[in-house]
C-alpha cells in the first residue's frame, strides 16, 4: 500500500512537470487532471490542413476533416495503426469546413455534423452544417441534410462547433483574439437565426469537444489544451465563466490539429510535432481529477 502511494505521487509529479502549464501566482493554480499518454501513432497518408476530428461509433477510429478549398471529403483513421481506412465523399460544397461534431439519437445511432463555418473575410450571408448518420455512409459516399444559419448581428468567423446533447443544440464558438462569442440553435432546425448565449473572456479558440455525457469540455485556445469538468450540464457556458480549467496540457513545440473524447476515461489529441512531420494521434488516459 505504501509503495503504491509513492508510485502514484511520482507519476503525478511527472504529469505536472511535463504536462501542466507553468503558473506564476498561486491564485491562478487550477486543478490538475491525471492523464498519461498511452499510445502514439503517426497517421498515413498525411493531410495538409486538418481542422477537426471526432471519434467514430467504433471509438478506436477517428473521423478527420481538412479545410482545403472545395474538397468535400472526410477520412477515417485507425488510431491503433494510424492508417487511413476510408475516404468518404460528402455531397455538397466545401466553402470553409472548420470542425466536426457528433450527436446520438434515442437509438444510440451516431450522427456526424460538418461545420462549414469559416468566414475570415466576414463576407458570407449564411453558414452551413452538413448532417448525416454514420451508418448512412455507403460505398464511400453520403448525401447529407444541409442546414443554413445566420448570425443576428452580422457575419462571424468561427473554427469550432459541438452538439450539446442535453439541449440538442449546436454551439458555435467564434474566432477572435480577445474573446469568444458562443451561438446556439436546435440541431433539428433546417434553417434559422443563431442566438448568442454567452461571451467567453478568452480568444483564439480553434477546437472544442464535449464528452458523451456532457460532463467535460475540451478547448484548444492559444496553443493550449484545457479541460473543464462541467458541474451543471444544463448551463455549459456558465461553467466556463465561473471556474478555471481542471486540466491544462501544453506541448510547446506542437501544433494542435484537433482533440476529442474517446470515452469517459480517455481522449485523443491529433498534433504535428514539427512542420515537416506527419500528424500524430495520441491517446490519453485519465485516473480522475486531483488538486495540486
Amino acid at each position: 500500500m505504501f509503495n503504491s502511494k509513492i508510485i502514484f505521487l511520482f507519476l503525478l509529479s511527472l504529469v505536472c512537470i511535463y504536462s501542466c502549464k507553468t503558473i506564476e501566482k498561486k491564485s491562478e493554480v487550477p486543478n490538475s487532471g491525471f492523464y498519461l499518454a498511452i499510445h502514439e501513432e503517426a497517421i498515413s497518408p498525411d493531410l495538409e490542413k486538418i481542422t477537426g476530428i471526432i471519434p467514430s461509433q467504433n471509438k478506436d477510429y477517428l473521423w478527420v476533416q481538412e479545410n482545403k478549398g472545395n474538397n468535400p471529403f472526410i477520412y477515417l483513421y485507425n488510431t491503433k495503426t494510424g492508417k487511413q481506412e476510408k475516404k468518404v465523399f460528402i455531397r455538397g460544397t466545401s466553402i470553409a469546413w472548420e470542425d466536426l461534431a457528433k450527436s446520438y439519437n434515442d437509438k444510440d445511432q451516431m450522427s456526424i455534423h460538418v461545420a462549414d463555418i469559416g468566414d475570415p473575410h466576414l463576407s458570407r450571408k449564411d453558414i452551413q452544417v452538413y448532417s448525416f448518420k454514420e451508418n448512412d455512409i455507403e460505398d464511400d459516399f453520403v448525401a447529407p441534410e444541409v442546414k443554413y444559419f445566420t448570425y443576428p448581428n452580422g457575419p462571424r468567423n468561427a473554427s469550432a462547433m459541438i452538439v450539446n446533447q442535453t439541449t440538442e443544440e449546436y454551439y458555435i464558438f467564434t474566432l477572435s483574439k480577445e474573446f469568444t462569442e458562443v451561438y446556439a440553435i436546435s440541431i433539428h432546425e433546417r434553417a434559422g437565426q443563431l442566438k448568442q448565449i454567452g461571451v467567453l473572456p478568452f480568444g483564439n479558440v480553434t477546437n472544442v469537444d464535449i464528452s458523451f455525457d456532457n460532463s467535460r469540455l475540451l478547448i484548444v485556445k492559444e496553443g493550449d489544451l484545457s479541460m473543464w469538468n462541467l458541474e451543471n450540464k444544463d448551463k455549459l457556458i456558465s461553467n466556463l465563466l465561473n471556474k478555471k480549467p481542471d486540466y491544462i496540457h501544453v506541448k510547446e513545440a506542437s501544433e494542435y490539429l484537433g482533440s476529442c473524447f474517446k470515452d469517459e476515461g480517455k481522449f485523443y489529441v491529433l498534433d504535428r510535432k514539427k512542420p515537416d512531420q506527419k500528424p500524430v494521434i495520441t491517446t490519453y488516459e485519465g485516473g480522475g481529477v486531483t488538486s495540486l
